[in-house]
């Protein structure tokens, strides 16, 4: 089943909704904006929808070009004696394995 491209591109912010949305209402109601009216129930959650999809657009969603660059960037061994393409994530990533 194909979902349509807006539910796809709300779900792709997902993740970081659930990390900044706490800290975000937090800060918001600390500079006022948590007001006890119907305008201001309905803000609050406006202007936190509004942020973290903000964020998830600045950080979330350029992440693959992100860790492209981090691989052109660092180069790391593959025990071979010659470097592999996985970069700094495979680099972690082996690390993580030898744990």
């Amino acid at each position: 089943m194909r979902y349509p491209a807006k539910l796809r591109w709300l779900a792709g912010g997902s993740f970081s909704l659930y990390l900044v949305h706490y800290p975000v209402l937090q800060v918001l109601a600390a500079l006022g904006l948590a007001i006890e009216t119907l305008a201001g129930d309905a803000l609050l959650p406006g202007l936190t929808l509004a942020i973290c999809y903000g964020f998830a657009a600045v950080f979330e969603r350029r992440l693959p070009t992100i860790r492209q660059a981090l691989k052109r960037l660092w180069p790391v061994p593959n025990g071979k004696g010659n470097e592999t393409d996985a970069g700094l994530v495979g680099c972690v990533m082996s690390s993580a394995r030898k744990a």
